[in-house]
């Protein structure tokens, strides 16, 4: 009867430590969780008291301002800041966009596209070049756009470009990109 005691009473002791370790362990991920989590009290902010924008050479500095929707003197987080720079991004007139906030200024870096000065249709035999022009939507003196050109060659909706076509859209290297 002694024995048997013994064995309940460790069986209760057993299981009141597993207890004390699960209560412990849910006690400390609970603390963890609610001081280690950022809110939006901890989120960076930046309240930029001007913007300065280089690089550019057509675009004026209001207009990239303008994609960026960021005001001087606003208070934004570092998502309006990625917001900002995949609105200017996605405008379509830049090859490469930076934001870099440096204390109370706001650095915006962009490297325009080149400018189209004529479109040439080189290797054709089949059709003229007046036809041609027809199937694409870029024009002389339009920026110039990598992901149209290739829109462009490629839509087999056009149906002027094979598809197994050698078609591709590049400048002279007397004349490249201006940075």
């Amino acid at each position: 009867m002694g024995n048997e005691q013994h064995r309940c009473i460790r069986r209760a002791d057993s299981s009141q430590s597993v207890l004390f370790v699960v209560r412990a362990f849910c006690v400390a991920l609970l603390t963890a969780a609610i001081i280690g989590l950022p809110g939006d009290a901890n989120a960076q902010s930046y309240r930029f008291n001007s913007v300065v924008v280089e690089g550019n050479q057509r675009i004026e500095a209001d207009t990239i301002l303008n994609y960026a929707g960021i005001a001087r003197g606003e208070t934004v987080s570092a998502g309006k800041l990625n917001d900002a720079y995949q609105s200017i991004l996605g405008s379509g007139l830049f090859e490469s966009v930076t934001l870099e906030p440096r204390g109370g200024q706001l650095y915006i870096q962009v490297a325009e596209y080149p400018t189209i000065n004529r479109i040439a249709f080189e290797g054709n035999r089949r059709m003229k070049d007046e036809d041609m022009r027809r199937f694409i939507d870029s024009q002389p003196r339009q920026v110039f756009s990598p992901a149209k050109a290739e829109r462009e060659c490629r839509d087999p909706d056009r149906g002027a470009f094979p598809e197994r076509s050698p078609c591709s859209a590049r400048y002279p290297q007397s004349h490249p990109p201006q940075r």
